[in-house]
């Protein structure tokens, strides 16, 4: 399966943080993580903020820092420099 059947009609919505507890916590883009990091603290979360950074998804599913570079890959959102990482920040799109 080629990449672009296996990803299409995906994009990269914002970044996000899969806590601990499995609620998963994201803010508008150009939010970056360290934004949402800011927002879990304001929500009530313990420091330091335990859980996995990630991407939120167009169909607002939430996908780790690899699977990310590959969608925003396919959907054409990678800022040039991104081309060569392995893992997707959200530097890399907005």
């Amino acid at each position: 399966m080629n990449g672009s059947k296996r990803y299409e009609g995906l994009s990269i919505k914002c970044a996000a943080i899969m806590a601990e507890d499995g609620e998963v916590h994201s803010v508008d883009r150009p939010g970056r993580h360290h934004d949402v990091i800011t927002k879990m603290i304001l929500d009530g979360y313990s420091r330091p903020i335990r859980g996995e950074q990630g991407f939120l998804l167009n169909t607002d599913q939430f996908v780790r820092r690899v699977p990310a570079k590959n969608i925003a890959r396919e959907a054409g959102q990678l800022l040039p420099r991104a081309k060569t990482l392995r893992e997707l920040y959200s530097e890399d799109v907005w």
